[in-house]
């Protein structure tokens, strides 16, 4: 069983490490999310994301990031909604890692229900496609909450509204579906 350790992100040191892991997974999983330092960073400069314990990293015993996570906790007088976004090396994804991380966004939400005196939902997308993940969340205990559906309606290049060919047929088509995951909890008090 090989090592993995877990580690808050240090700062701009981790850029260029987390931008690589997820453009490894997006070289395989192709959900059309790459990204840059640049984007990492400005993404990560989010008043709601609190760096120090929002943001962690799982290295192997050769210290490679093998995974990353993010929860973005959106600010409520009712029960708190984290989003955990999370990405696991594809040479990582045979072993438990993906657990480890729903675990650790698990308790970091049981910290900010003690804090704030308010339940919490863990909450996680994914692609309709990536039966996997969505297995590995079910089995995690999450439930299917929404479904998002990403529609595409080519427009006649002669009737540039669209509307002509809208009303000779329905041409929406759908180009993906994205499913929101939920785990509710009452850990407050």
């Amino acid at each position: 069983m090989s090592i993995i350790t877990r580690r808050p992100y240090r700062g701009e040191t981790d850029l260029d490490a987390i931008a690589n892991l997820i453009n490894t997974c997006e070289s395989v999983d192709q959900l059309e999310e790459g990204t840059s330092v640049t984007e990492l960073k400005q993404s990560f400069d989010d008043p709601f994301i609190d760096k120090e314990r929002d943001l962690f990293l799982w290295q192997d015993a050769d210290d490679q990031l093998i995974g990353f996570s993010r929860l973005w906790i959106v600010p409520t007088d009712t029960v708190i909604d984290g989003f955990l976004g999370f990405r696991v090396h594809p040479t990582a994804r045979s072993g438990d890692l993906q657990e480890q991380i729903i675990a650790w966004a698990e308790e970091r939400l049981r910290q900010v229900s003690q804090e704030r005196g308010l339940s919490v939902n863990v909450r996680c997308g994914s692609r309709a496609d990536q039966t996997d993940r969505i297995t590995i969340l079910e089995r995690c205990g999450f439930k299917r909450d929404r479904y998002f559906f990403t529609m595409a309606l080519g427009v006649d290049a002669k009737n540039l509204s669209g509307a002509l060919r809208l009303y000779e047929s329905v041409g929406f088509s759908t180009v993906k579906t994205h499913i929101s995951l939920v785990k509710e909890s009452s850990a407050v008090g």
